[in-house]
């Protein structure tokens, strides 16, 4: 069997967290609520999965009701989008994972779902994982956006709509980001992309910072269920072997001087800046964050932090019409003067809307693509 036990909801449990959530985002709230139910009666290890999809869904069957609120809201936006259109509807959720979301949504009766994401091993976890509590996602994309899009041109579909959440601040390009939705959208395609990086909120910051500042100086030993896609090695030392591998002629000042200014970038746009570059120019590059950093090797950002009012700024030259959204607490079955101080909070951030982003756990871009 599982390590936990299977869930057990008591009445006081619901989806209605969300301030002013809509019977749409009760009803997506149960939905993803009965995907963790049967995943928690599952026996992982049994079922093959990888170490680090053990660990992630056991991390989230510890605390589930984050996840569930996250969840209600995002999937009863779509629902609210759709209307009566769902049982026609096409919905992509980009960096899917280990698939929840999209468990979740099948079980709305969304006609076509799509899981999308760039590593192997979670797209064979996650089929298994479908497999195991009977549920068929209409495709698996063991790739980005362009092999989607391939996909549904293959089988004749538009896109109803991309969702994502805690995606976007690992990806390495966002205008390429932009680009894609804007690419695979049609006429208005609903879009929902959020991420607990929110720079907004003092405490989150100062955490992602401190993550940041120890993934680029520090070589570290592999956690229990580490990611194999994620460099080890401090991303500073990894730059300097890229540098002194693209010109072994620079000086070791020039070289120290390069592994700095390089920071927040993948290896290709290195070596296509050293292309260019000779010893004693002046270096036009400069990081544009105190702390922020990526793998140099993949471009996975470090959790980055990124002002979301200048992502929609961007996002609109792609055919995108996003809003700045602030995210709720979910209340749990702990304390009660927590649940009280939650509910206060999310009164508030409802309120005070994009200027509660200083008191929210995470930010959504939330609106549509239309394709140009």
């Amino acid at each position: 069997m599982s390590d936990f036990n299977p869930i057990d909801f008591d009445s006081t449990y619901s989806p209605s967290w969300v301030t002013g959530s809509s019977s749409a985002c009760q009803e997506a709230g149960d939905a993803f609520k009965s995907v963790l139910q049967d995943i928690s009666k599952l026996d992982l290890k049994k079922l093959g999965i990888s170490d680090y999809n053990q660990v992630y869904i056991q991390t989230k069957l510890k605390k589930p009701h984050y996840e569930m609120c996250v969840a209600s809201y995002m999937l009863g936006k779509f629902l609210d989008f759709t209307g009566a259109d769902r049982e026609k509807a096409v919905l992509i959720d980009y960096g899917a994972g280990s698939g929840l979301a999209c468990f979740a949504a099948k079980r709305l009766n969304i006609k076509h779902v799509v899981y999308c994401d760039i590593f192997e091993q979670s797209c064979l976890d996650a089929k298994a994982i479908g497999e195991a509590i009977g549920i068929t996602i209409d495709e698996y994309v063991c790739g980005d956006l362009p092999e989607t899009r391939a996909w549904l041109a293959q089988n004749q579909l538009q896109a109803s709509g991309v969702i994502s959440h805690n995606v976007i601040e690992h990806v390495y390009s966002m205008n390429e980001l932009f680009t894609e939705i804007g690419k695979l959208a049609f006429r208005n395609t609903f879009v929902w992309l959020s991420t607990a990086a929110n720079p907004f909120r003092k405490k989150t910051s100062a955490e992602l910072s401190k993550h940041a500042i120890r993934v680029e100086t520090q070589t570290r030993e592999p956690a229990p269920g580490h990611k194999a896609r994620n460099a080890l090695e401090a991303y500073r030392e990894i730059r300097r072997q890229i540098i002194v591998s693209a010109n072994s002629e620079l000086s070791q000042e020039t070289v120290d001087t390069l592994t700095e200014k390089t920071r927040g970038m993948r290896e290709d746009d290195i070596r296509k800046f050293l292309s260019d570059y000779r010893d004693g120019n002046p270096i036009t590059i400069s990081p544009d964050h105190p702390t922020n950093t990526c793998d140099p090797l993949t471009g996975n950002w470090a959790e980055r932090m990124m002002d979301p009012f200048s992502l929609i700024k961007d996002a609109k030259q792609h055919g995108l019409e996003l809003n700045v959204l602030p995210g709720f607490w979910s209340l749990d079955q702990g304390s009660a003067v927590k649940n009280g101080f939650k509910k206060i909070s999310n009164v508030g951030i409802s309120l005070a809307k994009t200027k509660g982003l200083s008191r929210s756990p995470y930010y959504i871009l939330c609106g549509t693509a239309r394709q140009n």
